[in-house]
């Protein structure tokens, strides 16, 4: 698997690095939207995916959507994906508004347990269903089938932990 890591702090950013590489993930590490847009177009990711969710502490949430904001004003080469945040959480509503407004190619939502779950988030952009419960996964047939569901990605680690 090949990761883009974009971190502004150098020392992160070398540490996951080097972190991923010994554990045989092919890992590139830029500072900049623009280093990444280069990075994409020179080593053939497919998709990039912007994170609200986990990676990003609650009170951190306002700055990383204005940042995902302004890195989308931009074209990239390849589709940009927002992982918002899950359903009935403080902030759905921000995040919802944030890729319908915002340019995002689609929606990675994570924790989907059931098919009513993405026919909540229809928003007429596709969504990657992050399957991380053994709901999600006794029900993966029913959300694969709903309409806008283009991807179903297991979400190993919050699996791990549910069983």
């Amino acid at each position: 698997m090949k990761i883009l890591i974009v971190e502004d702090q150098r020392r992160l950013g070398q540490f996951l690095k080097r972190s991923l590489t010994e554990r045989a993930y092919t890992a590139t590490w830029v500072q900049t939207c623009r280093e990444a847009r280069d990075a994409l177009c020179e080593t053939g990711y497919d998709a990039i995916i912007l994170d609200l969710e986990d990676g990003v502490a609650p009170e951190h949430k306002p700055a990383a959507r204005d940042h995902i904001r302004q890195a989308l004003r931009t074209p990239w080469p390849v589709p940009v994906l927002i992982r918002v945040n899950a359903l009935n959480t403080p902030w759905e509503h921000d995040d919802r508004e944030l890729a319908l407004t915002a340019g995002a190619s689609g929606i990675v939502l994570p924790k989907v347990e059931h098919a009513h779950d993405a026919h909540a988030l229809s928003l007429g952009l596709p969504i990657w269903a992050m399957i991380e419960t053994p709901h999600g996964v006794l029900n993966a047939p029913h959300i694969a089938a709903v309409p806008g569901v283009t991807t179903l990605i297991v979400g190993a680690n919050d699996l791990a932990r549910a069983l």
